[in-house]
């Protein structure tokens, strides 16, 4: 999952369980994909932007749809749990847009206007899984042959347990910013 800012490079990916949860959520709201497929959903948190992709993995087939959402903040002035609620509510919507098959989803960012905020949105069929497979398996047979963002040595990810701890407890625990 590449960010929308080109600038965008340390990230904290939402915690495991909180993802488990955003699942559950998508089955109990789409009861109908839930049966004939799978939900995905994947979050990261830079220093100025929340990135959110939720997907549906039919069963039987390879092509995974993807909503996909980018939203700027401060972390200075907004709380940035709150801006993940509106990632998460935007890609949720979106979704519905494609189940209900009823509107056109674009396929780069595009910006719309949700409250105050700026929120850009994509559309994609990106299949998670079999891009970490594919992903994983040019590292292990030459590391030159892919640009992963995971090896970047900008990363909060991997480089201070603690560090990365503190940062979700602030996000997930601090509901007064």
């Amino acid at each position: 999952m590449k960010p929308r800012n080109t600038n965008s490079k340390k990230w904290t990916p939402f915690p495991k369980d909180f993802l488990v949860e955003i699942k559950k959520a998508l089955g109990a709201n789409f009861p109908d994909q839930a049966t004939n497929g799978e939900f995905i959903a994947d979050g990261r948190i830079f220093s100025n932007e929340v990135l959110v992709r939720l997907g549906h993995l039919p069963k039987g087939l390879i092509s995974q749809a993807n909503a996909e959402v980018s939203i700027t903040y401060d972390a200075k002035k907004e709380n940035v749990k709150q801006v993940i609620d509106v990632a998460i509510d935007c890609a949720g919507s979106i979704l519905q847009s494609h189940f209900d098959g009823d509107e056109e989803l674009p396929r780069q960012w595009t910006k719309f206007e949700v409250g105050n905020k700026d929120v850009f949105i994509q559309f994609s069929t990106i299949n998670t899984r079999l891009e970490a497979q594919a992903d994983e398996f040019l590292r292990s047979t030459d590391p030159d042959l892919i640009e992963d963002d995971l090896q970047s040595e900008d990363l909060v990810k991997g480089e201070d347990f603690d560090q990365e701890v503190e940062a979700l407890k602030k996000v997930f625990n601090d509901e007064e910013n």
